[in-house]
């Protein structure tokens, strides 16, 4: 009991004392008013940017249409209205960001979709008239892709799920054909949450083992695994998913393009260990994932969701576990902060005090740390 009562008072004394400290010494006004005037130059040359984009967007524009004009019954025609049609799509997006960004309050309005709509439906024409007129065109394939993307812009879903059908039934072959699955598999695991139908899609991806969607396909499997209660399936389609070549490669797909796949199959693995491995002890679930882990910040990324997850389970030796190795891993007072008010949460839990020399230790470094920062050297990429 002494020992419990010794732990206690130590830990919330050190917890009470850096959270003060967090909250010390605001920044003076001159700081706030230095970044007000950063950001306002910063939006000042970003529309001007914006500006200068659409002026030459528009050049480009009229130069094609004389293009067009003077190339009729040329072969090379079909790809001079591609063109065309892809800087539609270009306008309407400066034209929508010009807008929004001119916004005082920074809201979206009905009139910040209004022109850049037009421009689509303008591209869509071109796309229509390519479809129409030059059905032998060797792009044929894209023109389909780019017209289901606008059409998903514009909320013309059933016009969406047409044209990647299209591209699946007549062009299998095509680079657009796992692409075209990929998507239909997210709208009806996100809009429709038919599993069935998105597996389906899924699944039709890894015929094609080349293609950079691949990796992204397993990854959305692994979570159709995960609305079916198999959470052994999904670790294993998130294991593959972060070992994959293909997952490394860009998807140029908007909806991908700022998803790191890898990335998210890791974190996402630490939510489907703990039910999987229900009795695994921490060092082997931090060996495991080290194995998976790439990078140090990563290996932290990763621990700190299954630290959590192992928290929120009421697996309190595990969490606390990991929580230590992240105090060990990461040095900023914030985040020992709170990975020690966890620890300290954990052990109360469990009723025991084994660690608590290490525990204590923990909340003086971060004290030390925010105190007398000048005593800890940085800590490089590599380190």
């Amino acid at each position: 009991m002494k020992s419990r009562h010794i732990y206690s008072v130590c830990l919330m004394f050190c917890l009470v004392g850096l959270a003060g400290t967090l909250r010390a010494a605001p920044p003076d006004d001159q700081t706030y008013v230095y970044e007000q005037k950063n950001e306002a130059e910063e939006k000042r040359r970003y529309l001007v940017k914006l500006n200068q984009d659409k002026e030459k967007c528009d050049l480009a524009i009229i130069n094609t249409k004389t293009l067009i004009a003077r190339s009729k019954n040329r072969p090379y025609l079909p790809e001079i209205y591609l063109r065309l049609a892809e800087l539609y799509i270009e306008k309407s997006r400066i034209a929508y960001f010009l807008r929004k960004s001119n916004q005082a309050d920074g809201g979206e309005q009905a009139l910040d979709q209004y022109e850049s709509n037009m421009l689509k439906q303008q591209a869509i024409e071109i796309y229509q008239r390519l479809l129409n007129q030059y059905a032998d065109f060797a792009y044929i394939d894209k023109v389909h892709f780019f017209m289901a993307h606008e059409y998903r812009e514009l909320g013309q879903i059933d016009e969406m799920i047409k044209h990647y059908q299209v591209i699946i039934a007549k062009y299998p072959q095509s680079d657009y054909a796992p692409e075209a699955h990929l998507l239909l598999g997210d709208y009806f695991f996100s809009q429709k949450q038919d599993v069935d139908q998105s597996t389906h899609h899924y699944e039709q991806v890894l015929k094609y083992p080349q293609s950079p969607a691949t990796g992204a396909a397993k990854y959305k499997l692994a979570w159709c695994r995960i609305n079916l209660v198999d959470y052994k399936g999904a670790l294993v389609l998130f294991e593959e998913s972060v070992m994959s070549p293909q997952a490394k490669k860009d998807l140029n797909i908007d909806t991908y393009r700022r998803v790191d796949v890898r990335l998210e199959s890791l974190v996402d693995m630490a939510f489907c260990y703990p039910e999987v491995y229900k009795d695994a002890k921490p060092e082997e679930a931090l060996a495991y994932f080290k194995r998976y882990a790439w990078s140090r910040p990563v290996y932290s990324t990763v621990l700190e969701k299954l630290a959590y997850r192992y928290y929120v389970k009421k697996k309190w030796a595990q969490s606390a576990a990991i929580y230590r190795e992240l105090a060990f891993i990461r040095q900023e007072p914030e985040k020992l902060l709170e990975f020690a008010k966890h620890i300290f949460e954990c052990v109360q839990a469990i009723g025991h005090y084994q660690n608590a020399e290490k525990d204590v230790a923990i909340i003086v470094r971060a004290l030390e740390k925010q105190k007398f920062p000048s005593m800890w050297p940085r800590r490089t990429k590599t380190s």
